[in-house]
């Protein structure tokens, strides 16, 4: 059920950006998956799922204003429909949104887990005004550099 509820995320994302008519083109096309998204919307589909990934987390944030077009959730479905759900049923849906990445602070930052793939890790590293730099470093299993993998990073300073 939750790959159905993230692939529907995903296409609500993409009409919210590219109009109500993409599921039309989408189905239109002799194309299929990552390939068909990025014929129909011109846009190489690891940017469109990237930034619909961040927007998941940027649209429930109150007051942060500043944020790319692209990554606003525009017709607000997220936090208001998990705030309904948490309203509905507080015992299936404990939180008014799910989505609370790991806090990390500091110049020593680990994180250990698995990222699967088609998946995103959300981490908040909080850093004060005129603190060190920091630098992030991919590993495997066996705490070598990861190869085998691409990840891709995005950063958006929150303040």
């Amino acid at each position: 059920m939750a790959d159905f509820g993230a692939g529907w995320l995903y296409i609500r994302y993409l009409a919210d950006r590219y109009g109500s008519s993409i599921t039309n083109r989408l189905e239109a096309t002799n194309k299929v998956g990552a390939a068909n998204v990025a014929a129909v919307t011109g846009v190489p589909f690891d940017s469109t799922a990237t930034r619909w990934a961040l927007s998941n987390w940027v649209a429930a944030q109150a007051g942060f204003t500043a944020r790319p077009p692209e990554l606003a959730d525009t017709a607000g479905h997220l936090p208001r429909l998990f705030a309904l759900f948490h309203n509905l049923d507080p015992t299936d849906f404990r939180l008014a949104y799910p989505l609370v990445p790991q806090t990390a602070s500091g110049t020593g930052v680990h994180l250990a887990g698995i990222l699967h793939g088609g998946s995103g890790w959300y981490v908040r590293v909080l850093q004060g005004p005129g603190a060190a730099a920091f630098s992030l470093l991919f590993n495997d299993s066996t705490r070598a550099v990861a190869k085998a993998v691409a990840p891709r990073l995005d950063v958006i300073r929150v303040r």
